[in-house]
């Protein structure tokens, strides 16, 4: 037996990052990906079976797996986000909760054909739309940060609101199989969500003030902030969920939000760290749920049932988010978009499995029906606004660009005939500098700018720099430029962030800096006194000859893909360039003789 788990706690984490990595590289929805992984491995190929081989921890450890992600949601919320977009906000969750509760029972009703009992609870279940799903797809699409702020609160807080709700709603139902009387169950249902509240608000935002107060005194040491966070996040959400089911997750939920908006120097390192443990949990959570589905449940869906998807996808919640964000400061393309995207994630799921397994106890008619529903509900959503997302976000004008950008950290002559010139090919360029003066140029050249300092942006800043995919730190001060790096490489990567080459020998190892642009000699005093001698920026095309490893004539500074993807060059990376990239070099007035004298010959790729 014990032999037997471990293989299949194996499975389950192999699967979990096959789907991941498949994802990520197909550019396909994650959970679309890991929900086939997990129909493979579990009712088609057997190598797991969860009711079988967890027994009865597999409710319990689904719970805290979805305490510890609806956690890591409340963690990215920021009050700062809310005062920009309020007013939205507020209206998806206070009037589009029962917009759409209604709506959906209606059409479960009277188009699904379900019963009441499985109406009301369809109803509380897919009104719930998960930040895990919802915040991978806004990155893909690069939508922009005010049209994203209101997918994430509205994601976190109907996650936590919905499945207090669909617990209460199930205990309602429960309860009156053996009375004809209403009025008690009804009774203490609202006992019961009053109670559950108020304790899980307790929790949620003591923990919060208690924690931050503990790590700002120091008295959790540095190494010991994280588990004693997660360890926190388990203990208030086993307290509220013993007084009342499911309401673990308004605390953890509160705790999150608490956190987030405390000032706490050690936030960005909480949230990197339990952004990875939720990729881990939403992974093997998906493979596990996905591996207990029934292959027969889904081949008796009959049309009732199909016509009730399309009908939450394409008027339940259009209609709902229209009406209830009407006379609201959003305009008519955010208000679609927000409309058109309402993927369900892992706490529909987790609450599919369990209101399905109550309710077919209790013998309610339709109860067989809810869990080949709801994962349809999932699996549509998911895959069509995984795939829609994108092009409905530039067609609306609301992703932030439409191909990588680049920061260039630090404004000089050298940086500005950079940015123009990637500006003609079409490529974002944002150059950001503390000093007004050293900006003036890039000003008024019509360049994309920002006066401030990187490292602590206003809530006005551009949205690049809040969603970083491409940094260049060109300031005259070595050891700053490694501060940045090493600050972002955490969050976009090692190999997309890049400083100038050392102007005063220093030795920073490649874990404290970024990756050294262009080689070694080419400083920023070094590429000033160019730009000075005349030297200026050329773009090749893929077939074009350049007088490549002649650092005298020319330099490669950039590689830039059709599709607008960037890299820099350098001798630290050692991936070689497509045949179908254009080349941006820096080179010298003289270097044309030597390109003609070139003839035919064809240069060997730079490093990038």
């Amino acid at each position: 037996m014990e032999e037997q788990l471990l293989v299949v706690l194996v499975v389950v984490a192999a699967a979990g990052m096959m789907g991941q990595w498949i994802a990520w590289r197909l550019g396909l929805p994650a959970i679309f990906v890991l929900l086939c992984l997990g129909f493979a491995i579990g009712p088609v190929g057997r190598l797991v079976v969860p009711e079988q081989d967890f027994g009865e921890m597999l409710d319990p450890m689904i719970g805290l797996a979805v305490g510890i992600i609806v956690f890591e949601g409340g963690l990215g919320l920021n009050f700062s986000e809310l005062r920009r977009s309020g007013q939205g906000i507020r209206r998806l969750v206070g009037l589009g909760i029962p917009l759409s509760a209604g709506l959906t029972f209606i059409a479960a009703s009277y188009v699904g054909g379900f019963t009441w009992e499985v109406s009301i609870l369809m109803a509380s279940m897919l009104l719930i739309t998960g930040p895990t799903v919802i915040q991978p797809l806004l990155r893909q699409a690069k939508v922009g940060m005010r049209v994203a702020a209101f997918l994430k609160w509205e994601g976190v807080l109907n996650d936590a609101i919905g499945a207090v709700l669909t617990v209460l709603v199930l205990e309602f139902i429960l309860s009156t199989v053996a009375t004809a009387d209403l009025t008690a169950p009804l009774i203490d249902t609202l006992v019961d969500l009053a109670r559950g509240t108020a304790i899980a608000a307790a929790l949620g935002l003591g923990a919060g003030f208690l924690a931050a107060m503990l790590m700002r005194a120091d008295r959790v040491p540095e190494f010991l902030k994280a588990p004693f966070v997660v360890t926190v996040v388990v203990c208030i959400y086993t307290g509220a969920h013993l007084s009342q089911h499911e309401s673990g997750l308004i605390a953890v939920a509160l705790f999150g939000i608490t956190l987030a908006n405390r000032d706490l120097p050690e936030i960005e390192d909480l949230r990197r760290f339990n952004d990875s443990l939720t990729v881990l949990l939403v992974s093997g959570l998906f493979v596990i749920i996905a591996a207990t589905l029934d292959p027969k449940a889904f081949s008796d869906v009959d049309w009732r049932e199909i016509l009730f998807l399309a009908a939450l996808v394409l008027v339940v919640r259009p209609v709902a988010t229209t009406i209830a964000t009407m006379r609201s400061d959003m305009n008519w393309r955010e208000r679609l978009f927000v409309g058109l995207i309402a993927p369900r994630g892992i706490v529909v799921a987790a609450l599919a499995t369990l209101v399905g397994s109550r309710l077919g106890q209790a013998g309610l008619e339709g109860a067989d029906r809810v869990l080949p529903v709801v994962f349809g509900a999932i699996i549509l959503t998911v895959s069509l606004q995984g795939f829609l997302i994108g092009p409905l976000a530039r067609a609306l004008g609301l992703a932030s660009t439409t191909r990588p950008s680049l920061v260039i950290v630090g404004s000089n002559p050298w940086t500005v005939a950079l940015a123009q010139t990637l500006r003609r090919l079409g490529t974002p360029v944002l150059i950001t500098d503390h000093s007004a003066d050293a900006l003036q140029a890039a000003e008024a050249d019509d360049l994309s700018i920002h006066h401030g300092h990187i490292l602590a942006p206003t809530e006005d800043a551009p949205e690049e720099l809040k969603d970083l995919e491409y940094l260049l730190a060109a300031t005259d001060d070595d050891a700053f430029n490694a501060l940045i790096c090493t600050r972002f490489a955490s969050s976009i990567g090692q190999q997309r962030v890049f400083q100038l080459p050392y102007a005063d020998r220093l030795d920073f190892g490649p874990e404290w800096r970024g990756r050294v642009a262009f080689g070694s000699g080419f400083t920023r005093e070094s590429l000033l006194q160019r730009m000075e001698a005349g030297w200026r920026f050329r773009v090749c095309a893929p077939d074009d000859v350049w007088p490549q490893g002649d650092t005298e004539q020319a330099i490669a500074i950039l590689r830039l893909l059709p599709n607008g993807d960037l890299t820099l060059a350098s001798d630290e990376t050692t991936a070689k360039e497509p045949a179908n990239a254009q080349v941006v070099i820096f080179e010298s007035p003289n270097s044309t003789s030597i390109e003609e004298s070139a003839g035919d010959r064809h240069p060997h790729p730079p490093n990038f």
